[in-house]
């Protein structure tokens, strides 16, 4: 990785904190300029983290739909680079992120989407307890 990664994953970390701190115009620049920056190279989980971060906080986008494209497209991404560990947070993100906008047969199929990817890392009965949480 040269210096463009190191300066988008630095990007990257700083549009997190600006989420953090509630910023969000911030936020969404400069996860925007990371993003630009990894699309150029070929580190794509990178790639994949820094639309994570891009796709936080619907309401920065003006709306869930412009959101959920990102968080399924840096899934994608990441599955596509083999971190099988990042997509599925980057699928539990989504159901963080945009639930409230989603069908209950939607939720479920994310969640199982994040099930899949991440099958030694959640618990059986907190999902469970999630699944009816979220429905």
């Amino acid at each position: 990785m040269g210096d463009v990664g190191t300066a988008a994953q630095v990007n990257e970390t700083r549009a997190r904190v600006f989420l953090a701190q509630e910023h969000y115009v911030e936020a969404e620049k400069i996860a925007f300029a990371a993003v630009s920056a990894l699309e150029a190279g070929d580190e794509q989980s990178l790639l994949a983290g820094a639309l994570e971060t891009q796709g936080r906080r619907p309401g920065s986008h003006g709306s869930f739909q412009s959101a959920l494209g990102i968080l399924k497209r840096a899934a994608e991404i990441a599955d596509t680079a083999g971190d099988s560990q990042l997509s599925g947070k980057i699928f539990l993100t989504i159901l963080e992120e945009v639930k409230n906008f989603l069908s209950p047969g939607e939720i479920t199929e994310i969640y199982k989407e994040a099930d899949d990817r991440l099958p030694n890392v959640l618990d059986p009965e907190l999902c469970l307890v999630c699944a009816h949480v979220l429905a």
